[in-house]
């Protein structure tokens, strides 16, 4: 028999799975790969020659084909997988492109690839794959009251996602954590994070507080004058109010206000000034000490003041 002439490749597939994580010998060639389901993932293996190829399934139900492998490709399939043959004559090499469908469980099973002799079962050519078979996995991003332009990334069981930023007004993100308050942090944005089942991760967030940078001491004036008082803030994005007093006002950052005869009796006025930022307030208070008008006087000792003509 010629064996050059005469070469059968049996392809045996014992499935227990649905994502595929492979170790796989050629030889004394070995790698790792990973399938996902409906996602076609090939081999490319050395033949003696042209081949008939056989498929054998063995779980999760018998199923055998044997078809020629033609140059321009032919696929065989079942509910659980599907194959596809590509051979190269004038290389000799097969490509064998394998697609797990979803009916596939999860579980272990071997994938093998061999270059058989009809009639004498002579191995010629083995290629063996141990396969470890994972889930899709989903973990869903809870903004937890902000923003996150990722809501959701799905991956193979035990593969890793780049967590996303999240935002929140008034806060600074913390982190993505297990639960929506306390739980454990597993990471912050651009950190990787191992999928090993469907989560859900909430964002949580620091309050950024506010306070008040400047200092007004107490204010001496008489009806008529002006007030301005210009309030510095951390954030200096935080707003500003006032009160204490109805004649003065604020425009942006500045305290201002004149007070007169009919709007400010003359007195002593406490006001407060706060800083908000979000639902943080700051507060500050002074007094403003407001005259109807200056009165000067004089007692010269051993002179006379003279009034200018």
């Amino acid at each position: 028999m010629n064996r050059k002439a005469l070469a059968l490749i049996s392809v045996l597939l014992v499935v227990g799975g649905a994502f595929l994580c492979c170790s796989v010998v050629d030889d004394e060639d070995s790698s790792a790969e990973t399938l996902a389901y409906n996602t076609p993932y090939s081999w490319t293996v050395a033949i003696t020659a042209q081949p008939w190829a056989t498929l054998y399934m063995t779980y999760p139900h018998n199923a055998y084909y044997t078809h020629y492998i033609q140059t321009d490709g032919s696929v065989k399939e079942n509910d659980y997988a599907s194959i596809g043959f590509q051979y190269n004559s004038s290389t000799r090499m097969l490509t064998v492109t394998l697609i797990i469908k979803p009916k596939v469980p999860v579980g272990t099973y071997e994938f093998e690839i061999a270059d058989v002799l009809p009639g004498s079962g002579d191995e010629l050519n083995v290629y063996s794959y141990q396969i470890t078979v994972a889930s899709d996995k989903t973990v869903t991003f809870n903004p937890n009251g902000g923003s996150c332009n990722t809501p959701s990334s799905t991956v193979r069981q035990g593969s890793t996602v780049t967590l996303p930023a999240a935002s929140k007004a008034y806060s600074t993100f913390s982190g993505w954590f297990t639960a929506a308050s306390g739980g454990t942090r597993v990471g912050g944005a651009g950190d990787t994070y191992t999928v090993n089942d469907n989560v859900t991760l909430y964002a949580q967030y620091n309050v950024i507080p506010v306070s008040i940078t400047t200092s007004q001491a107490t204010a001496y004036m008489v009806q008529g004058s002006s007030f301005s008082y210009t309030v510095g803030t951390n954030p200096s994005d935080a707003n500003i109010s006032v009160s204490g007093a109805n004649w003065l006002s604020v425009s942006g950052k500045t305290v201002t206000g004149v007070p007169t005869a009919s709007s400010a009796p003359a007195g002593t006025y406490h006001i407060t000034v706060t800083a908000s930022y979000g639902t943080q307030t700051a507060v500050q208070t002074f007094d403003i000490v407001v005259a109807e008008k200056l009165i000067f006087e004089s007692v010269p000792t051993g002179g006379i003041i003279a009034v200018p003509a």
